[in-house]
């Protein structure tokens, strides 16, 4: 039974009950009145109206209390947010050697403060030199920055020695690679270099550090760039300058002394008010020696040879261009450039067959020669409007490219028996002309949103079309016949339509890029000799994912996946067989599919300057030149291109630099990685360590010493297993005019250890070729800077068919 007590407080506790409900309510709402936050963004602008990026942000007491309340840095776009209660404030914008910025805000729901211009201070500027603002190695949520205007690379070096400071990246020779893959195709502003290893290597040694902004290292593009291509990209950012005036550079070099070649070039610059002309020239003539040594076996059958190699080469590349402003937002611009080619190669071999099922020992001399002249032109037409300041823009994107290759070949092979007593010659010749034309348009539009957001959009479509015609004869009594097996006429037609979306998006402290990319494919190959017909129609989608979570301001953590494909070359779709001696030959495969590549990295920025990343990938139907067991052919070597099972590739990769002291400093590359391939007759494994060290030393006020070791372990590529290789280079450098004219001495594999000597074992087939190319050569390179006025801005003309291009 309830008591009358209990009663009487329940009847209260009732009455009680809507009055506790509403006080509850109404302190629930005061408190998240309290809690509520706004969302404060905005872009800052230097004096010129470009972004300006790592620009200090504080938000102070509207009472006059100079204690920030808040604080935050510009990102690398100029866009600052903070997350702000409601109130008033006063909002300080600084940096040193600008006038600091304040603006009174009230805030009362979310807030965009739109663009913030900064101006100099010119006082501070005379009294305060400015050391550093942005860190050696920034992140970017799907690239590494390399910043280099406000470092120690700043001056005395060409580009292509920066590479070697970027995070993961390694150069040998003219090869550049990401994490190990030498697929890295190279970028100027954002502009693909339509030039062949050895051309980059010159363009980017002639091009000043002291006009590099930054270098960014890009592992696995995203979808607002080409699907084709799993090595990656680097893109070399120049500085922005001013308008009006003419500057340019000449270079001379030589190398010696085994060989003497040859290199000059010219670059000049000119801007008048809305006008921008540039162009530049190249010459190349290089020589260069190899020895060879093919050792073969099969069964019973045993074949030797030794083959010294000649080649040589004269390289015309030229480009020209203009750029005009339509507005302070617009600009129109157009590019023509070429490169002419004339080579040959000279191999003269003394081979020994040893063949005694058949009672066969012949002696065999061969002189081989081929000549190529090769011509490629490239039309370039682009617009581009800037939409707003916050970054959004559209751009139009139209190339042609036309690429005429004549390749004529004389080969001889005279026969004799052990006592040197002459049996019989072989004597034929090739001839193999290619045109190529390509037709490529694009477009793209980009949206920056003020919350910080970007949507990218775009389109693209190629059509290229290509005509081969491979014609061997070899000579009888009766003059040369025509060896109808061996000749060909061969055309390819390859049409490609993709479109892609991409959104960068923030979420607290952690970015996240997604991207999607659909390609069409349309292909049609024809044997016109043969009357065979390849037809083939495929749609692919290539997504990509990025992630970056900044944990302070010095250490990042990042991570990304991409799908990427290779297509490949032209030449190797053509079922021709070319031959470089009687028992070697390379032959094409219409029936030749790309291959798809899985890309993941998973990386952390340390303090801003140590980098770790764990990469794998796995690529289905890598293709390859694959040494087959000829079976009945004996010891013929046919290097054949084939689609393989497939390829996984997974390492971690250190990037450590190191200052000992003021006047000395290094980067470190260390790499250890597994590489699986499996064919049709078994797989190829190998677990495969590279490390490479990059000694800066300055000597004497601009006299600079940089030493660069190399050592790469035992390395697999298809069916072949390459030697270990080490070399180390020497290099020298000076200043002289006031840095007009620079001086560079470069003297590589000094040791003379440099070798590619690899093995093969293919069924009962074995090979085993030694190699030794010229790779210990002393050069000088002269480089003198001249301007005139002020230094003009030359706005990079655009081009879209680069991967078509690499493909010729």
């Amino acid at each position: 039974m309830i008591s009358h007590n209990y009663k009487a407080a329940y009847t209260n506790g009732m009455k009680l009950k809507p009055v506790l409900i509403l006080l509850f309510l109404c302190v629930n709402v005061f408190l998240a009145k309290a809690q509520e936050q706004f969302l404060l963004t905005g872009v800052i602008l230097d004096e010129r109206s470009e972004t300006f990026p790592f620009t200090s942000v504080a938000l102070l007491q509207s009472n006059g209390d100079s204690k920030p309340l808040k604080g935050a840095l510009s990102d690398e776009k100029g866009i600052f947010k903070l997350s702000v209660a409601p109130g008033s404030y006063i909002l300080l914008i600084s940096m040193v050697g600008y006038k600091s910025q304040s603006r009174n805000i009230s805030v009362t729901g979310n807030m965009d403060l739109k663009s913030i211009v900064m101006e100099p201070d010119a006082k501070i500027l005379a009294e305060v030199t400015v050391t550093s603002r942005k860190p050696m190695i920034s992140r970017k949520i799907d690239r590494y920055v390399l910043n280099v205007s406000e470092s120690i690379l700043s001056s005395g070096r060409g580009t292509f020695e920066l590479l070697n400071y970027a995070p993961g990246v390694v150069t040998t020779g003219n090869a550049i690679s990401i994490n190990g893959n030498t697929a890295t195709k190279i970028m100027v502003n954002g502009r693909l270099l339509r030039l062949s290893g050895e051309q980059v290597q010159n363009y980017l040694t002639n091009l000043r550090s002291e006009d590099v902004e930054s270098i960014e290292v890009i592992p696995n593009p995203g979808a607002e760039f080409e699907a084709e291509g799993g090595g990656g990209l680097i893109n070399v950012i120049l500085k922005k300058q001013r308008t009006g005036g003419l500057d340019g550079n000449i270079g001379l070099g030589a190398t010696t002394p085994k060989m003497p070649s040859y290199n000059t070039s010219a670059q000049l610059n000119y801007g008048y008010k809305n006008l921008q002309l540039y162009g530049s020239y190249n010459f190349t003539k290089k020589k260069t020696t190899a020895e060879l040594h093919d050792i073969r076996s099969q069964a019973d059958l045993d074949y030797q040879t030794n083959i010294n190699t000649t080649s040589s080469s004269n390289a015309h590349n030229f480009r020209t261009g203009a750029a005009y402003n339509l507005s302070k937002d617009q600009y129109i611009g157009l590019e023509f450039n070429g490169n002419f080619n004339k080579a040959s190669l000279n191999s003269l071999s003394d081979a020994l067959l040893n063949d005694p099922a058949n009672n066969r020992y012949n002696r065999i001399n061969g002189n081989f020669l081929t000549q190529t002249n090769n011509k490629t032109y490239t039309l370039s037409l682009n617009y581009d409007w800037k939409l707003d300041t916050l970054g959004s823009s559209f751009n139009l994107i139209a190339d042609y490219t036309y690429n005429d290759r004549n390749s004529l070949g004389n080969f001889a092979s005279h026969y004799s028996d052990q006592q040197f007593v002459p049996l019989f010659d072989s004597i034929y010749r090739n001839a193999a002309p290619v045109s190529i034309k390509n037709y490529n348009a694009a477009a793209n539009y980009v949206k920056v949103f003020k919350n910080a957001g970007q949507l990218k959009l775009g389109l693209k479509y190629t059509a290229t079309h290509t005509s081969n015609n491979v014609t061997y004869e070899y000579l009888a009594d009766n003059g040369f016949i025509n060896d109808a097996a061996r000749s060909n006429m061969f055309k390819y037609t390859e049409k490609i339509a993709a479109l892609y979306a991409q959104y960068n998006f923030s979420f607290g402290k952690t970015n996240i890029q997604l991207g999607l990319r659909g390609e069409h494919t349309d292909t049609k190959g024809f044997s016109v000799t043969s009357s065979q017909l390849n037809n083939r129609n495929y749609f692919n989608l290539f997504p990509s994912l990025f992630l970056k979570r900044q944990l302070n301001s010095n250490n990042t953590i990042s991570f990304n996946y991409g799908r990427r494909l290779d297509r490949p070359t032209f030449n190797s779709l053509n079922p021709f067989e070319w031959r470089i001696d009687d028992y070697t030959y390379i032959s094409g495969n219409p029936y030749l599919k790309p291959q798809f590549t899985n890309s993941f990295n998973l990386s952390y920025l340390y303090l801003s300057k140590y980098n770790l990343t764990l990469f794998a990938s796995l690529t289905e139907g890598v293709f390859a030149q694959y040494l087959k067991d000829n079976g009945e052919n004996g010891i013929v070597a046919n290097y054949s291109w084939e689609n393989l099972s497939s390829q996984k590739y997974y390492g971690i990769n250190l990037y450590v630099p190191v200052t000992v002291a003021k006047w000395w400093s290094m980067v470190n590359n260390l790499m250890l990685y597994r590489n699986i391939i499996k064919f049709d007759s078994g797989e190829s494994k190998r677990t495969i360590f590279s490390g490479k060290t990059t000694q800066n030393i300055t000597l004497y006020q601009n006299l600079r010493m940089e030493v660069s070791a190399l050592y790469q372990s035992k390395y697999n590529n298809s069916n072949q297993v390459f030697v270990p290789n080490y070399y180390i280079d020497l290099g020298l450098s000076n200043s002289f005019f006031k840095k007009k004219l620079t001086a560079r001495v470069l003297i590589t594999d000094i040791f003379d250890t440099n070798r590619s000597d690899y093995e093969i074992v293919s069924g009962n087939f074995k090979l085993l070729e030694k190699q030794k190319y010229l790779t210990r050569r002393f050069s000088l390179q002269l480089l003198y800077n001249f301007s005139l006025g002020k230094k003009p801005t030359v706005k990079k003309v655009e081009g879209g068919n680069a991967n078509e291009k690499n493909r010729m």
